[in-house]
């Protein structure tokens, strides 16, 4: 893989974590890729003894700051804030802004995968990854890339909407639904010459359509740092809901 800079070789200590594999992650990425849990876990220690090389990701709600202390002592460091909003309007508020727009949205194809790939790959700049200086951002693309591609294919979430133009996709959203919980956006975005043109409001009005219909709110999650996004998902009756801190940290590996 190849970046801009070397991450530092260094270990990070995870006495105390609890800690499980990301098989998806490691798999896009080629890196041993970990999520740690703040809480104490039994299995910790051996777990980390044996295999502490590699990419780790933590969480931390963003009220907590002596946890983000602890996390910055032990060598972790905070890449992003990451909120939540969520909209619970009923359906008859609102309506799928699409029907007045020069797009339809509709199921997304397996036919429409890489035309999806391509936006995807290209489509972002404020993930956590991206947003970490020391992560790739090619493999951050690939990340996004391959997120998006698991969507169409029904291999991720519950769904995948497609905004076309002319029969060319020029937007997606994939999202995830269950009997007892809201709808979740879970990724998101636009090709980069429509941008400003109504498609990813298009979407997600699509999707409010859909989850409202069956009697449930919205959730969706970005990063402060995006304002743009933010703003939009505002303008649809979206409001703020949680937020956390997250944590990235490199243990003996380097990602060049």
């Amino acid at each position: 893989m190849s970046s801009g800079q070397d991450v530092i070789r260094k270990s990070l200590d995870l006495d105390g974590f609890g800690v499980s594999a990301d098989p998806w992650l490691s798999s896009v990425t080629n890196l041993n890729c970990f999520r740690v849990s703040i809480s104490r876990c039994a299995q910790t220690r051996s777990f980390t003894q044996a295999q502490a090389t590699g990419f780790y990701t933590a969480r931390v709600e963003a009220s907590d700051l002596a946890t983000i202390e602890t996390m910055v002592s032990r060598g972790f460091r905070l890449v992003d804030t990451a909120i939540t909003l969520r909209c619970d309007a009923p359906l008859d508020s609102r309506r799928n802004s699409s029907e007045t727009l020069d797009f339809s949205v509709d199921k997304a194809r397996s036919q429409d995968r890489r035309q999806v790939e391509l936006i995807a790959s290209s489509g972002f700049r404020h993930s956590r990854f991206h947003l970490d200086p020391n992560f790739p951002n090619d493999i951050a693309d690939e990340i996004k890339r391959s997120w998006a591609s698991n969507l169409v294919l029904g291999e991720r979430g519950d769904g995948c909407l497609v905004a076309r133009r002319n029969d060319r996709v020029v937007g997606f959203l994939g999202y995830a639904s269950s009997q007892d919980e809201d709808f979740k956006i879970d990724l998101i975005a636009v090709a980069k010459s429509c941008r400003g043109k109504g498609i990813g409001s298009g979407l997600v009005s699509a999707l409010q359509h859909l989850a409202y219909k069956q009697g449930y709110a919205v959730t969706v999650g970005t990063q402060a740092v995006n304002s743009g996004s933010v703003r939009l998902y505002e303008s649809l009756g979206f409001r703020f809901h949680s937020a956390y801190h997250v944590m990235h940290g490199y243990s003996e590996v380097s990602v060049s």
